[in-house]
């Protein structure tokens, strides 16, 4: 082989081997690539997982209004989408100035532990209203060991996030392990948004609560409410009762009209009490008061009593003023309408009007009303109460006059006329 047959062999070699290196280099770079693609694509997998079981906790956390089942809820999901040893919830007690742990995945995570306002990592991330890594709780000094030395293990890993109300920090939501390092900085968008979703989780519960408490103290005393003025309308009536025993005649008809009166109030007050101060069926209304007023009369007495049924509610703060109203007028009935007579009549009809006013005519088959009580110039004391009740109580109007008796015609503004 002559020389230049050798220096080519050279040149050929030397070109393949190059040609080998830089295949080599792209084979490499293929590898580093592939590696890379791989690497986003398992983070891109994680990542859609924590998004969907993100989603599914959101709508786990909304599936219940009960406090405990929500904390229970919100533990499982991040403990499921985390994949850590321990969680806990901790909320802030502002009376006590503390933070409080309210509910933990592990039995050995005690719950009602309570740490003071910035002590350790859960009352830091309160105080700072900031999330925090801690990869290994032996060289950072906020790390409170008093946990650990209470529950008998060491944690050693720590993340912490806050629990935001809008710009209100209610508690922190920690995850914990017992090995070092077990958290990244990925993890924190995830834990926040957790956190986001479970602090609204837990405000609506806790007003839920609040609801349902105040609701039961706002019970509790309307019923010792009604019940002390229900005792005390019995009280002044059987008081009344003794007093008309020893009196005169005159006396004795007073003291039973202001009977009859507070019988009627207490017959209303019942009425509103058991529908809890509900507008009430002004037919209803006026039918109780009537046949209350008429429990006094002689059982050789009769009053038949017609009332025209209408879809009118009267408001709660008019209902008395109405009762007293249609007492008065059962009780006119009784002095004047049987005078030598043992029947009488009573007819009520009840009308809803386009105008939003109720008009309510009282009548019955009694002595027509003479013609100074119907131009108002002369009246007996029922009709003025009755008079002064609908113009004060009511803001409404009374009309007098006669058709086969006398008619009273009471028209007042109702807000409450259609049931």
């Amino acid at each position: 082989m002559t020389a230049s047959e050798l220096e080519k062999c050279r040149a050929a070699l030397a070109a393949a081997e190059a040609q080998n290196a830089a295949r080599a280099k792209t084979i490499a770079q293929l590898r580093k690539e592939i590696l890379q693609y791989e690497e986003i694509e398992e983070t891109l997998k994680r990542r859609n997982r924590a998004l969907y079981l993100l989603n599914q906790a959101g709508q786990v956390f909304s599936s219940s209004l009960d406090l405990d089942a929500v904390l229970s809820a919100i533990l499982d999901q991040v403990r499921q989408i985390m994949g850590v040893r321990a969680a806990s919830i901790w909320l802030v007690d502002e009376a006590a100035n503390a933070v409080v742990c309210r509910e933990s995945s592990e039995q050995w995570l005690i719950r009602g532990h309570r740490v003071a306002y910035g002590q350790g990592i859960v009352g830091w991330t309160v105080k700072h209203g900031q999330s925090v890594i801690v990869p290994d709780t032996r060289l950072d000094p906020r790390h409170y060991k008093g946990i650990d030395e209470e529950i008998g293990v060491e944690i050693r890993c720590i993340l912490s996030v806050p629990l935001k109300i809008k710009q209100r920090i209610i508690g922190a939501l920690q995850v914990v392990d017992t090995e070092t390092d077990c958290f990244s900085q990925e993890d924190i968008p995830i834990m926040e948004s957790l956190a986001a979703t479970a602090a609204i989780a837990i405000e609506n519960a806790r007003l839920f609560e609040q609801v349902l408490s105040d609701a039961e103290t706002k019970t509790t005393l309307l019923y010792e409410i009604n019940h002390r003025v229900k005792n005390n309308l019995a009280s002044i009536i059987g008081l009344l009762y003794s007093e008309q025993r020893y009196g005169d005649g005159d006396r004795q008809t007073l003291i039973q009209d202001l009977i009859r009166r507070i019988q009627g109030i207490a017959q209303v007050h019942a009425m509103l009490s058991e529908t809890e101060w509900a507008p009430l069926p002004l037919d209803e209304l006026t039918r109780q008061i009537i046949m209350t007023t008429l429990r006094t009369l002689p059982q050789d007495v009769k009053v038949n009593v017609t009332i025209t049924p209408a879809p009118v509610r009267i408001a709660a703060k008019h209902a008395t003023n109405m009762a007293l109203i249609i007492n008065e007028l059962t009780t006119n009935t009784l002095k004047y309408a049987l005078d030598g007579r043992d029947t009488a009549e009573i007819r009520v009809r009840i009308v809803a009007e386009d105008a939003g006013t109720t008009l309510f005519e009282f009548s019955n088959d009694g002595p027509d009303y003479p013609d100074d009580v119907l131009n108002m110039s002369r009246h007996n004391l029922g009709l003025y109460l009755v008079k002064s009740l609908v113009e004060r109580g009511l803001e409404g109007t009374v009309t007098l006059r006669n058709d086969g008796g006398p008619v009273t015609a009471i028209r007042f503004k109702n807000t409450q006329s259609k049931g």
